[in-house]
């Protein structure tokens, strides 16, 4: 499947593992497919008509993360998470505590995003074109029902249908 993929859709499936790694995630999902995305033209550009840039949603990302620190959970048990990240940044500096989880080497997909892959060579066949390109991946990430990318979306995006029929149009070639 990926011979069909063009250079910005493979560079933005292979980003995706990067955005997890940076935000400490285990494993691969829609959001950080929609992450990568958003660094890219023409679907950067698509976003970014709907507000979506991608600080917004690299910061949403981190603050939904499996990766991420859980302070409700840290306090329920005594711990003020705020408080550790403070020292921890007086002690090895700024952001050390983010810094700490993050680890190299593969991430798998999720279920979910392996459906981004499957959805954007269906948008692709049943279009005017033969390539998947970024455009059919977003309109792959869109598709696709993933809780988290449903938040991060809503956190960050003026009108996710909006966005939606958007995307469908460039797909189209409208």
């Amino acid at each position: 499947m990926f011979e069909k993929f063009t250079a910005t859709a493979r560079s933005a499936v292979v980003d995706a593992q990067s955005e997890a790694h940076e935000v400490g995630d285990r494993r691969i999902e829609p959001v950080h497919v929609l992450g990568a995305l958003a660094k890219q033209e023409p679907a950067g550009g698509v976003l970014a008509r709907h507000g979506v840039t991608y600080d917004a949603v690299h910061a949403a990302i981190a603050r939904s993360g499996d990766g991420a620190l859980d302070g409700e959970a840290l306090g329920a048990l005594g711990v003020d998470l705020d408080r550790v990240r403070e020292q921890a940044d007086a002690v090895f500096g700024e952001g050390s505590l983010e810094r700490a989880g993050r680890g190299r080497g593969h991430l798998r997909f999720t279920r979910q995003a392996k459906s981004v892959l499957e959805q954007a060579l269906r948008v692709t066949v049943s279009g005017p074109g033969r390539e998947i390109g970024g455009p059919q991946l977003l309109a792959g990430v869109l598709a696709v029902d993933d809780a988290r990318t449903a938040d991060v979306l809503t956190a960050v995006c003026d009108d996710p249908q909006r966005l939606r029929d958007d995307v469908a149009r460039v797909v189209a070639g409208r």
